[in-house]
């Protein structure tokens, strides 16, 4: 059996060496991404139910929400809008995508002492301070 030369019997270790490490790097991403996707918070959570409002709060709750919440006045930027008679409706500033800009209809709720808009498909709009409202972790301050 012919003997390699000795340039070729340094590199066989380093290549074996470079293997591994790639091996190790691409175990340590997976590792990662499965971990990222595991621990992952629900930002709008169903186990919260929230409960009604009594009546006395919810007529002077409603009145005071009525308006237009922005996240910002550019393009891309959304809103929320509260109407009378339980609407809500959401839109994108400069689309016209249907998804993004719908109606809604809400109830109001309070979940964990902290009062709430419980939408019938859009999920729930928590009411900060009569100024801000925080939907998906953004806040929308009134316009």
């Amino acid at each position: 059996m012919a003997q390699l030369p000795a340039t070729h019997r340094a590199r066989r270790p380093a290549h074996r060496a470079i293997g591994l490490l790639v091996l190790a790097a691409a175990i340590a991403v997976n590792f990662h991404t499965l971990f990222s996707a595991l621990r992952v918070d629900n930002v709008n959570r169903t186990t919260d139910r929230p409960t009604p409002l009594e009546a006395a709060e919810l007529a002077v709750v409603g009145k005071s929400l009525l308006g237009t919440y922005v996240t910002g006045e550019n393009p891309g930027d959304r809103t929320i809008t509260v109407q009378p008679g339980g609407r809500v409706t959401f839109a994108e500033l400069g689309s016209s995508n249907k998804v993004l800009n719908n109606t809604d209809t809400f109830r109001l709720g309070r979940r964990a002492s902290a009062r709430c808009m419980v939408t019938a498909n859009s999920g729930i709009i928590d009411i900060f301070d009569t100024d801000t409202l925080v939907y998906f972790r953004d806040f929308y301050r009134r316009k």
